[in-house]
């Protein structure tokens, strides 16, 4: 027998099982777990989240979650949806489940709630293309507006002489007031389609838990802030861990460790591992300088040393002139599509989206 429902609590267990089931394709194999709190990691996502669930006797078959948070969308504040961590079971992978899900999909869906919903899905991840991508008219419709780069950033142990900006001073969030900062997050992050509208009572709340504002990085020219980072650690409650490499990775993975050792990286882990990582988000740049960016990844990288973490987790759209400052920096790119989803009341909203402007994704909310 075949149930829908939005999953809560009592199926935290089977909701982690699936997840750790799951393996994200690519040159890297990663299992993205949520276990022990599958909805700790759930609240970080939105303002509102709901979890959708299909079973199949029982048996969790499918999961995906459903967020809703204002944005900003052509400069002004829209609540938006946000569709993440949809992960299938191997033996329902059909077009039947797919077809299940979008029927539920659109009876939860309330318009007067949220226009249309936002997603990234990696080039490699066919399953959630099958279900979300499928051309026939009475499914959910799409919109690709580019691609999205994610860059892992290994970390070196090594700490490397930090180049400043003339004019530029970073000062850490503690020294200045929150009520400044969230003015400036909203004042020069609504230039950019998608970027999260921040309230200071969102700071020690569960929308973002484990981050502080002491966990701001600030850079100021002549008393005013000219660019805001912020290091959001989240392995309490999402853990990345390794299953297995490919291609070119699998095969020379020893030769690339001893180099990254010589040179002072991290090794890349090895299957079964789990990356000990961090988030560089709430990217925020006065005139999208990518000098100011690498001054403030440089001090929280410094600054990081000691934790021995592995990665530095960012991203940016393709357009964004910020990713000027990723080439400064040892990463691995996977590369992914964002698209805008809606239904047929949707459409005129979409079509309204102003395509100067470029997206934005908080990568830690994703």
């Amino acid at each position: 027998m075949i149930k829908t429902f939005l999953a809560d609590e009592q199926w935290n267990t089977q909701l982690c099982g699936l997840m750790r089931s799951v393996r994200m394709p690519g040159n890297i194999e990663i299992i993205y777990a949520r276990d022990p709190d599958f909805f700790k990691g759930v609240r970080v996502l939105g303002k509102q989240n709901k979890v959708m669930a299909i079973t199949i006797n029982d048996r969790l078959v499918l999961s995906m979650t459903i967020s809703i948070k204002p944005m900003y969308v052509n400069k002004k504040i829209v609540n938006m949806g946000y569709i993440s961590s949809l992960r299938l079971a191997e033996d329902a992978r059909n077009g039947m489940i797919g077809g299940i899900s979008y029927k539920f999909f659109k009876r939860i869906h309330d318009p007067a709630l949220c226009p249309a919903y936002v997603s990234s899905i990696i080039d490699s991840n066919v399953h959630a293309k099958k279900i979300l991508l499928r051309e026939k008219d009475y499914f959910i419709k799409n919109r690709n507006l580019g691609k999205y780069v994610t860059y892992a950033i290994i970390l070196n142990k090594k700490k490397k002489r930090i180049k400043p900006v003339t004019g530029i001073t970073v000062m850490k969030g503690n020294e200045i007031p929150l009520e400044e900062i969230v003015r400036f997050l909203n004042n020069t992050g609504r230039k950019k389609q998608f970027f999260p509208v921040y309230e200071t009572g969102d700071f020690h709340s569960p929308y973002l838990m484990d981050f502080s504002p002491d966990d701001f990085y600030i850079a100021k020219r002549n008393g005013t802030i000219a660019g805001v980072i912020g290091k959001w650690d989240q392995q309490e409650y999402k853990k990345n861990i390794i299953h297995g490499y490919h291609g070119i990775l699998k095969t020379a993975r020893a030769w690339i460790n001893r180099i990254l050792s010589l040179t002072g990286y991290h090794p890349l882990p090895g299957p079964g591992e789990t990356l000990r990582y961090f988030h560089a988000g709430f990217i925020c740049i006065e005139q999208d300088r990518a000098d100011i960016l690498r001054l403030l990844l440089d001090h929280v990288m410094a600054d990081s040393l000691p934790l021995h973490y592995h990665l530095c987790m960012t991203g940016f759209h393709e357009k964004d002139p910020l990713r000027e400052a990723m080439r400064y920096y040892f990463s691995i790119p996977y590369i992914s599509h964002l698209y805008c989803f809606f239904f047929k009341e949707g459409m005129d909203f979409i079509n309204s989206l102003d395509r100067s402007l470029i997206p934005y994704l908080e990568g830690a909310a994703l």
